[in-house]
């Protein structure tokens, strides 16, 4: 790979390990996996250093590197549009405050992003630990190398998997996470994030499933559902997608997100 044209390597951080996905070998426009380490009871950004310092061992050619997080350090909400909001500063502290809102004191501890255009519209909105951003900052920084971001799993997802097909209603199941995306006429109207086993049965999917297409309007309308194979659904109205994220990064190259970023 030449410099003008670096390789980007992606890593893939869950709560169990740090997976390297780079083209390799792999068809054009594909990745596969060049490495992967569990994690124990070290902190993921020194599990991730390891994970670097390995890589860049076996591949020293010019590269460009992007963390994808998974759903499991994420939470996310729908805010709705404020009008009354004049400035980005002045967005950036009624985020923080509906964060803090709905989950209390420990919202302080995190990092906030936001899509653009809160000030006519709804907007979708995700915090991860501020402690995880620096560490995978200062890494990168220690070993020279350019980290291109670091981007939560779901919005990736929206920005390069669900947003060709665009339904009106997603849910989408990662991580130990299982959310709720509804939209109508372009605008989004509610994202509801619950906390679910990671061996969810497929029985209790269906159960969720039900719950939401009764909390829908209308409770006819059709679903899409992007989850593990094993919880394969069989519903009316509901197109069932089974992939992992590995699954989806290892056939497809990924897109930055164009989220704006607030880190008080």
């Amino acid at each position: 790979m030449s410099l003008l044209f670096p390789e980007r390597v992606t890593f893939w951080l869950t709560r169990q390990a740090v997976t390297v996905l780079h083209r390799g070998q792999a068809p054009r426009g594909c990745r596969e996996p060049a490495l992967r380490l569990a994690l124990q009871d070290e902190p993921a950004w020194v599990v991730l250093a390891r994970a670097l310092q390995q890589y860049r061992h076996k591949h020293k050619q010019s590269a460009q590197f992007e963390v994808l997080l998974s759903n499991a350090y994420v939470q996310a909400l729908c805010l709705p549009a404020q009008s009354a909001l004049n400035t980005e500063d002045e967005e950036a502290l009624f985020v923080r405050f509906r964060f803090e809102e709905v989950f209390g004191e420990v919202a302080r501890t995190w990092a906030l992003s936001w899509d653009n255009g809160l000030a006519w519209r709804s907007v979708l909105a995700h915090a991860m630990p501020r402690d995880l951003l620096q560490g995978l900052q200062a890494l990168f920084e220690a070993q020279s190398e350019p980290l291109l971001g670091v981007q939560a799993w779901w919005t990736h997802f929206l920005n390069t998997q669900w947003r060709q097909r665009m339904p009106e209603r997603c849910l989408l199941v990662e991580g130990g996470q299982a959310m709720v995306l509804q939209q109508q006429a372009g605008q989004w109207q509610r994202l509801h994030q619950m906390r679910m086993p990671e061996n969810l049965a497929a029985t209790q999917l269906q159960a969720l499933l039900q719950r939401e297409r009764m909390l829908s309007m209308p409770a006819t309308a059709e679903w899409e559902v992007y989850a593990p194979a094993p919880l394969a659904l069989q519903a009316p109205g509901v197109h069932f997608v089974a992939c992992t994220p590995e699954d989806t990064l290892t056939r497809r190259h990924s897109a930055p997100g164009s989220l704006r970023s607030s880190q008080p």
